[in-house]
């Protein structure tokens, strides 16, 4: 049997993390692996998940995949996708979560929902944001900032469960148009962050990971290079 080169993709669903494994000379699938991620509810509207939880089982499903490929097998590139509109705070320099993770589907801002979008017209949010309200992250931050003040600290980051998972195999903070149109700090027409929604906020531009340019890939820090790590 010859070494294959082969691409594994990740797919953090909100209830499922799922991932799958290909061969990069012909697409043909190799294997596959999920694991059902544990959710926190009550009746006040709360859909959350420990974000250290996401790791281990994004771990977990790859060395399933490991276990299931030749050991000369190569591993060319990961792809990620994830779960849109959730909510994690983050230490900036380590990474490690400072809250829960906040799915798309928490509604404990709604009380926040009407508040922001009165702020500008419509016209002001087509323009900014090519769509007729902000994106519902900035009534989020509303409720953070009032449920947990120490969320402002400047070695705060607010991210989603893909920037949180991309800096875990990576070591870099970085996000895409879709998660910034979310949280609503993006202007559309432009492409590119803007401080300007933030403003009916406390949080700052620098509190944001910055936006992804391009579609280019980025290298795996040396420990998740590490296939027995992964694997463990």
């Amino acid at each position: 049997l010859m070494a294959r080169r082969i691409l594994i993709g990740l797919d953090l669903g909100t209830t499922v993390l799922k991932a799958a494994c290909f061969d990069r000379a012909d697409g043909a699938g190799i294997a596959r692996a999920e694991q059902r991620l544990t959710t926190h509810t009550d009746t006040q509207g709360a859909r959350e998940q420990d974000a250290d939880g996401l790791w281990s089982a994004a771990r977990t499903v790859i060395g399933e995949l490991l276990k299931r490929v030749h050991p000369q097998d190569t591993i060319d590139g990961l792809g990620l996708a994830a779960q849109g509109g959730s909510t994690l705070i983050a230490h900036r320099e380590s990474g490690a979560p400072i809250s829960p993770m906040y799915l798309w589907n928490d509604m404990r801002f709604a009380a926040y929902l009407n508040d922001v979008p009165h702020r500008h017209d419509t016209r002001h949010w087509q323009t900014l944001a090519l769509r007729d309200e902000p994106g519902w992250g900035l009534a989020r931050m509303r409720w953070l900032e009032a449920q947990y003040p120490a969320v402002l600290s400047p070695n705060h980051l607010y991210v989603g469960a893909g920037e949180f998972l991309f800096h875990r195999f990576t070591g870099v903070w970085q996000q895409d148009a879709g998660n910034a149109h979310q949280i609503g700090c993006y202007n559309a027409a432009a492409h590119c962050l803007t401080e300007v929604p933030l403003q009916h906020t406390e949080f700052s531009l620098a509190q944001i990971a910055p936006l992804r340019l391009g579609d280019g890939a980025t290298a795996l820090c040396r420990r998740a290079a590490d296939t027995n790590w992964l694997a463990q």
